[in-house]
């Protein structure tokens, strides 16, 4: 406002949209990052210059976990392990305007944005005003912490389960609330079948070997190799890459 911007002040102070305050499906998500990538590089041309649509034989791209990756690249210099294929194209996340407070009994405390900044006290299995979002359990409890000098410190966690998905999440009170766990769509650079990988999924290579999603930044996934141990990064391309 100060800088003579009022238009982007009142978007950053407007009220959270419901779908900002919704949890995705796995199938939304994977459909949202397909297109991006889609609208992102263009269509490709045949010699007759119409469109050529990618082929796949998957219209929505489908989970890394327990796929098979066609083929398997042997090893580049500086590289410790020959691996798939495989072009990170995008990666995504999202947060949910919502903060958790603290945890009191069955009553959350929650941060809420918005014109005018409010907060509001939530009860177990009541709905989060303006969302589809059900508080299905809150908790107080101690968990290991480098921070504390005791060794543990208390932390307060809520979980909600949107009414339109059935998804599920678990927020901490002084951590961001996400919509989903990071994920990025990644393509397998010899079929062109995308997938969409997240921390924790393991996977094949051509060859039989394993491989485990160990995580998923914003400009990379770093993959390891389960027989030895090693980790190696895939870097982003992006839709054009």
């Amino acid at each position: 406002t100060d800088a003579g911007f009022p238009d982007i002040a009142k978007q950053l102070n407007r009220d959270p949209l419901p779908e900002e305050l919704s949890l995705e499906s796995p199938t939304e998500i994977a459909a949202n990052m397909e297109h991006f990538v889609d609208k992102a590089s263009g269509p490709e041309s045949t010699d007759d210059g119409k469109p050529t649509p990618r082929k796949s034989a998957n219209p929505i791209p489908r989970s890394l976990a327990g796929a098979t990756i066609s083929s398997t690249r042997p090893a580049n210099a500086g590289e410790k392990f020959s691996q798939p294929p495989l072009i990170m194209r995008t990666y995504r996340e999202r947060e949910v305007p919502i903060q958790l407070v603290s945890v009191q009994g069955e009553t959350a405390t929650l941060k809420m944005p918005g014109t005018r900044p409010r907060d509001l006290k939530i009860h177990v299995g009541e709905t989060i005003p303006g969302s589809p979002l059900v508080v299905v359990r809150v908790e107080r409890r101690l968990e290991t912490s480098k921070v504390s000098p005791e060794g543990r410190a208390e932390i307060s966690t809520m979980q909600v389960r949107d009414r339109n998905t059935g998804n599920t999440r678990e927020w901490m009170a002084g951590v961001p609330s996400r919509a989903h766990d990071p994920v990025a769509l990644v393509e397998d650079a010899k079929t062109g079948e995308r997938y969409i990988a997240a921390p924790g999924q393991r996977f094949k290579g051509a060859d039989g070997a394993e491989y485990l999603i160990s995580d998923v930044r914003p400009n990379q996934i770093v993959i390891e190799e389960t027989a030895s141990g090693a980790t190696q990064t895939i870097p982003l391309r992006g839709p054009r890459g």
